[in-house]
């Protein structure tokens, strides 16, 4: 799995109290950061600045797992979905297509929670030129779609529409893959 370098990667070790978490190690961008033991507790060798930042990108990490998708409306993708220039995107792997949106531009851009390499600057780029163009996006529950609708919100693309999860669509043409 590839993960999104702007994500963190926390690893956390439970301490010996049921109450007590102690952090072991964690990564950012790659970078490992070692922590010491003081005093029979783990301390971070970080100075305060490096550790407020730490926190802040462990809070988006954290936002990111447990937030519900951000799911468009029903006619909203309906309208979407009638524009002759309209893309739907499945971001589910190819293993897990057993259905999809019958749609004349239909692709499918296997994605993650935290990553959908696939729409980065250069290769969105290549697959959606016009930026105009409505993108409907979805997947097995919403939350890879969500991430690929931020990617395509965060390169200007006007019109990005999560429509969830497949399972919820059945106001939309579905066909056997």
């Amino acid at each position: 799995m590839r993960i999104n370098t702007n994500k963190a990667i926390f690893l956390l070790a439970a301490g010996s109290a049921a109450t007590t978490k102690q952090v072991s190690a964690f990564a950012v961008r790659g970078v490992g950061i070692g922590l010491t033991r003081l005093g029979g507790s783990m301390e971070p060798s970080l100075p305060v600045v490096q550790q407020q930042h730490q926190t802040r990108l462990f809070m988006n990490f954290m936002k990111d797992i447990f937030s519900s998708p951000q799911v468009t409306s029903k006619d909203d993708i309906l309208a979407a979905f009638k524009n002759p220039k309209a893309v739907v995107i499945d971001v589910r792997s190819p293993g897990e297509i057993t259905s999809k949106v019958d749609a004349k531009n239909w692709i499918n851009v296997p994605g993650t929670p935290f990553d959908c390499p696939d729409l980065a600057p250069e290769n969105a780029s290549k697959l959606l030129p016009d930026k105009t163009a409505p993108v409907i996006l979805y997947c097995a529950s919403g939350k890879r779609s969500q991430k690929a609708a931020d990617i395509l919100k965060e390169q200007n693309y006007e019109q990005v529409f999560n429509a969830g999860g497949i399972g919820s669509l059945d106001y939309l043409p579905i066909k056997s893959a």
